[in-house]
């Protein structure tokens, strides 16, 4: 019964295989068809399952594979294997000729078309190997090893195959000897027959080389491409520190940053600015020293004060007094160098006497020492005055500057909702308003995307592994060969588009949120607050992880930094230390916020937008400095830590 279905089966595929022939004949050269009519005279008595010859079907990793043309270690900004792909070769057995096994390799080795490579901000991503307008070409060589048994001596006799597949894609190399067999075969009809009665078998298929060109040219050029970028973030990151301190007041600090972006980018307005800082950084100094000066001389010695004095009044005298006067006929209207009326004066025009707060008093030494001091106290009120101005200017630009942050914290968050839906909204539109159903829709997508691609590419190398369906399929595919593999490349790139659009989409939404929580500044000593506390908290997040499914953000409670008595706040790097040393990351401290009501709204609203882009919570510790209760009365409480932020002993 066996027999019978076998030879039926056999009977059909040879109508089939007839079939296709005489379909495709007319489209096939002269050569091509003889060869084709050669091995149809076999087909009648061929096996139907080419899994006869042992191990006749193998795959393996491209990127394991020693490559010839390229040394790895020589790839500075991309790792290639990463995304090599694989090999797969099926052996079938076509005929027996000129003494030996001849044999059909069907050979397909993944064309790359991303490539893993270095990104600007120090992590990964994955390139289109397009993007750089070049394309992997190569080749590989094959090894199969076996043995069959010599019906003389009942030996098992070795054999090895080297295998040269020279292109990249889908190969198929037919008629190639296998190995060789000098004995008396002529009794056999079929290729099985002589199969079975030598007991072939194939004990391994491995690839010896690769032979891969293009990934030294992307490395060159991607080089060059992040050089660009890291110069970019470089200036953008100084020119962000540049407006940073100029807003704030740092001028020095703002020159300093201003001149190193002048240095990347010749612009002239950043030239100007440099200019105009400069400008008013020598008009301050030059208030400065005019507010100086009255102290200077008021620290002069007293004979020098007496001569400068006796000097000045005499040149008063000479300016304002009419020699032409006769003596007798002076008066009292003549002012003295203070402006007061003298009353009497001598021979040559001097005061002896003045009038003073309705008194006559005595032009003597006792009288201009006084008068000296008068002076010099109005010019230091004058100058204690413009320097307390100068100096409350500079503490409300700096507490407008710390509103102003905690009003852009508020502002900031309004836009997250908007700038996170429209991210995501290209991988789902049916769940659009819902973060969280996106983000999962879409890490679906990528998991599902991986399972297609992957099945549908070793279906299309798996495809025809019977003998007798191999044979046929390079009859009646010879035709569609190339339209399914350009079919089976456009659905690939395809997915792979879709999956870097998701990726990016997902890393958008959760930036998005960062965005909305921007860093802020810690008080200054001098920072006016109404309140006792201050009160902020820190997140912290690694880049890199932002594409898994639900990656860690680390973060505190809300904490608060409290003023001392003397209206004075902690010193600025002693917290940023503390914080600092909270994780390895790059935290950021949200706030000030002023109550700790509207801290803790903020921080919720936070929470909550972490969980809406499926992300996750570590917690961190951290008890804030200095704090004080809400209904504490700082004027009757002991500090706890002295300015420094050390603990004071009792």
């Amino acid at each position: 019964m066996i027999n019978f279905v076998q030879s039926t089966l056999m009977w059909v595929l040879t109508g089939i295989g007839l079939f296709a022939f005489f379909e495709m004949i007319t489209f096939l050269p002269y050569n091509t068809m003889k060869n084709y009519i050669l091995i149809l005279l076999w087909i009648s008595s061929l096996s139907l399952n080419a899994q006869q010859i042992n191990g006749g079907y193998s795959q393996g990793l491209v990127a394991l594979v020693p490559n010839k043309f390229e040394d790895t270690h020589d790839y500075k900004n991309i790792r290639p294997d990463v995304h090599a792909g694989f090999w797969k070769i099926r052996v079938a057995p076509a005929k027996w000729a000129w003494e030996g096994l001849q044999v059909i390799f069907e050979v397909d080795i993944n064309q790359p078309t991303l490539v893993r490579g270095a990104n600007a901000e120090g992590g990964e991503h994955d390139y289109d190997i397009s993007e750089f307008n070049l394309a992997i070409t190569g080749s590989m060589e094959f090894s199969i090893e076996g043995d069959y048994t010599n019906p003389n001596t009942q030996e098992r006799v070795s054999f090895t195959k080297n295998v040269y597949v020279p292109n990249l894609g889908s190969n198929a190399l037919t008629d190639s000897e296998l190995f060789g067999y000098s004995g008396n075969v002529t009794n056999f009809k079929t290729v099985q027959e002589i199969i079975n009665y030598l007991k072939v078998e194939i004990r391994s298929i491995k690839a010896l080389n690769k032979y891969i060109s293009g990934y030294q040219r992307i490395d060159i050029n991607l080089g060059h491409i992040l050089k660009e970028k890291r110069n970019d973030i470089q200036f953008n990151n100084l020119l962000a520190d540049a407006k940073n301190a100029d807003e704030l007041g740092r001028t020095d600090e703002a020159i300093e940053k201003y001149e190193a972006l002048y240095a990347l980018n010749k612009d002239p307005k950043i030239k100007q600015r440099i200019e105009e800082l400069k400008a008013w950084k020598q008009k301050q100094e030059d208030e400065k020293n005019a507010l100086v000066q009255p102290q200077a001389e008021n620290n002069k010695q007293p004979n020098e004060k007496e001569i400068e004095e006796s000097s000045d009044r005499r040149q008063g005298v000479v300016d304002t007094f009419d020699h032409t006067i006769p003596k007798h006929e002076l008066t009292t209207t003549t002012l003295d160098f203070w402006g007061n009326p003298v009353v009497t004066q001598n021979a040559v025009g001097e005061a002896k006497t003045v009038s003073y707060a309705g008194t006559v008093v005595e032009n003597n030494s006792t009288y201009q020492q006084q008068m000296q001091l008068r002076e010099d106290n109005v010019a230091k009120k004058a100058a204690w005055e413009q320097e307390e101005a100068l100096k409350r200017r500079s503490v409300d630009d700096y507490n407008s500057n710390l509103v102003g942050q905690s009003n852009d914290v508020y502002q900031q968050s309004l836009n997250i909702d908007k700038d996170m839906n429209e991210a995501l909204a290209q991988i789902s539109p049916e769940t659009y308003g819902d973060p969280k159903a996106m983000i999962q829709t879409g890490m679906n997508l990528l998991s599902t995307a991986n399972g297609n691609l992957g099945q549908a590419y070793t279906g299309a190398a798996l495809g025809g592994v019977g003998l007798a369906t191999g044979l046929l399929n390079d009859l009646a595919k010879a035709k569609a060969k190339k339209e399914a593999a350009a079919e089976r490349a456009r659905i690939r790139k395809e997915a792979e588009a879709k999956k870097k659009a998701i990726r990016e989409s997902i890393k958008k939404a959760r930036l998005a949120v960062f965005k909305g929580y921007p860093q802020g500044e810690l008080p200054l000593s001098s920072t006016a607050s109404k309140g006792n506390n201050l009160y902020y908290f820190v997140y912290a997040y690694n880049q890199d992880q932002l594409l898994q499914d639900s990656p860690k953000v680390k973060t505190t409670k809300v904490f608060a930094i409290g003023k001392y008595p003397d209206g004075t706040w902690p010193m600025k790097t002693k917290i940023e230390d503390e914080v600092n040393s909270l994780t390895p990351l790059q935290e950021t401290i949200c706030g000030p916020f002023y109550s700790l009501s509207e801290a803790n709204s903020v921080y919720n609203s936070f929470l909550s937008y972490v969980d809406k882009t499926n992300m996750g919570i570590d917690a961190l510790t951290y008890e804030g400095f200095n704090a004080h209760s809400e209904t504490e009365n700082l004027q009757q409480t002991a500090p706890k830590v002295d300015f420094w932020g050390n603990p004071i002993k009792n």
